[in-house]
């Protein structure tokens, strides 16, 4: 059985993906983070559908990656 879920959450994109387009860079970042991650109450995610919204981003001094909020279904 599988379940098509909405998720909010914030992700640190990687520098080596600043080149990109703003949300092909956050879905790149995404599917790094979330394909084949198990979570208590979801389960198995095995793909990440769709990137709804992307929030304003902060780029931390200390990390270098951009920290986005945003929207997504997986």
């Amino acid at each position: 059985m599988f379940y098509l879920t909405t998720v909010e959450d914030y992700v640190r994109v990687d520098p080596t993906l600043f080149g990109l387009p703003t949300r092909e860079a956050v879905n790149e970042q995404l599917i790094k983070t979330y394909v084949d991650y198990y979570s208590k109450e979801l389960g198995h995610v095995i793909s990440v559908v769709e990137v709804l919204e992307i929030g304003e981003g902060v780029i931390s001094q200390e990390m270098g990656p951009l920290t986005i909020n945003q929207l997504l279904s997986y």
